[in-house]
């Protein structure tokens, strides 16, 4: 208990100087960490699975090494570990392919999809035994990333109930939207897309741009410019979304020309000069 106790508190300290940039006193860590070196506690699950956690966080040589180990003892022990162990232990692990995925190594997508579906084995990544949005909006992107098409239709139906009563129906439609477009079904995704408005500003945001693509790709022009006009006026009437404003509205004025401009080289240059472009490639392609 006093070894879990210190490891436990030492991912603590180590997520929290990732976040913050702070520095913590060890104490007795260093000590806990050099004793349990090849010692036989590491045959207990929990105290590996702790162990394994502080090293994949720490960085460095061998952390690749120690992510792995710490995703098995999850995969093996998750249901025996206590309902807040298993949650900060998926949380950790999580965070540490995320981190590799922000620095460019999308084979962590795979690594990311088999933690959320392990995750959601073990129960993990349920809160009162409800799936935020945001996490049933992550896994749907991770599992589109990877195709994973017939696994992603199970989840998105299986797992509706389980979702806060109030977001339940926007979250569903947004993502068997997604689900639906990435399939090629336009006016399914379109049907979903249509069924509500999103209270939340992003979600209502990138649902309007994957209506203007949908209208795009089937050529209804009409529907498309009176999309792309309300998409300027919602960007315009949003309050405190920072460089969302702009990001957004670089792809309404991007979709604008797309449409109007005939000069397809010159689209294709301005195209790949904006810095940041959510939808760079999907653009270029039209092009």
């Amino acid at each position: 208990a006093f070894l879990v106790d210190k490891l436990r508190t030492g991912c603590i300290m180590l997520s929290q100087r990732n976040v913050t940039e702070t520095t913590y006193a060890s104490g007795l860590l260093g000590l806990v960490i050099d004793f349990l070196k090849n010692h036989a506690f590491l045959d207990l699950p929990i105290v590996a699975a702790y162990y394994h956690g502080y090293h994949a966080q720490k960085g460095g040589d061998g952390s690749e090494t120690h992510f792995q180990s710490l995703k098995n003892v999850i995969n093996e022990n998750g249901r025996s570990f206590a309902a807040n162990e298993v949650q900060d232990l998926t949380l950790m692990a999580l965070n540490y392919a995320i981190g590799r995925l922000n620095r460019g190594e999308n084979h962590y997508f795979r690594e990311v999809f088999e933690l959320y579906q392990s995750g959601l084995k073990h129960g993990a990544l349920l809160e009162n035994g409800q799936l935020s949005r945001w996490t049933y909006n992550n896994i749907t992107a991770t599992a589109l990333r990877l195709q994973e098409y017939t696994w992603l239709e199970q989840f998105l139906i299986g797992y509706q109930p389980l979702l806060p009563e109030n977001h339940r129906d926007a979250a569903f439609h947004f993502n068997m939207a997604r689900y639906c477009y990435d399939l090629g079904k336009r006016r399914e995704a379109l049907g979903h897309l249509l069924h509500r408005e999103y209270d939340n500003v992003l979600q209502n945001l990138q649902s309007r741009v994957l209506m203007c693509k949908i209208y795009y790709e089937l050529g209804e022009w009409d529907a498309l410019d009176n999309q792309i006009d309300s998409l300027q006026i919602y960007l315009r009437r949003q309050k405190g979304i920072g460089y969302h404003r702009a990001i957004y509205g670089n792809i309404a004025r991007m979709l604008r020309k797309l449409v109007n401009t005939n000069d397809r080289e010159r689209l294709r240059a301005e195209i790949e000069a904006i810095p940041e472009l959510p939808e760079r490639e999907w653009l270029l392609k039209q092009v």
